[in-house]
């Protein structure tokens, strides 16, 4: 019997030791999920914010594409505009050169090679002289979806 509570001392050390690890384990599982979890919530919290700034920053740059695109255009139509008026403008010079000639007591010596010439850089300015070529390529500068 002196035995048996030598043996049941060890077997209470033995027990004893055995829920200490146990206890040890469980705290280092528990300390590694809580810290497992930090590290989730804050690579969570990092991706989304590198999505919103990849969003924002998508968002920027169609933006500025849409208004470079927007300022194409306008200038596009300005630029035509303003070909247009200008060759008016030849045109009237042109009349009034040829006008000017007819009641001049004798011919303007190279009118008819000046006004041959001036016609047909007003033609090539006017936008309304375009091909039907030439205004397909026009439109399709403005990058128009259909």
């Amino acid at each position: 019997m002196e035995n048996w509570g030598q043996d049941w001392m060890e077997i209470n050390s033995v027990r004893s030791v055995i829920v200490d690890l146990a206890v040890k384990d469980e705290e280092n599982y528990r300390e590694g999920v809580f810290s497992s979890y930090e590290r989730n919530v804050e690579a969570r919290k990092n991706a989304i914010r590198r999505f919103l700034f990849l969003e924002a920053k998508a968002a920027e740059k169609k933006r500025k594409a849409l208004e470079q695109l927007l300022s194409m255009r306008v200038d596009l139509m300005s630029g035509a505009v303003r070909d247009m008026n200008h060759a008016d403008q030849i045109r009237s010079l042109i009349a009034s050169v040829q006008e000017k000639s007819a009641k001049a007591r004798r011919p303007v010596e190279g009118l008819n090679r000046w006004v041959g010439w001036a016609t047909h850089y007003s033609n090539v300015l006017d936008p309304r002289h375009m091909s039907v070529e030439g205004v397909e390529a026009w439109i399709k500068k403005f990058r128009l979806r259909n």
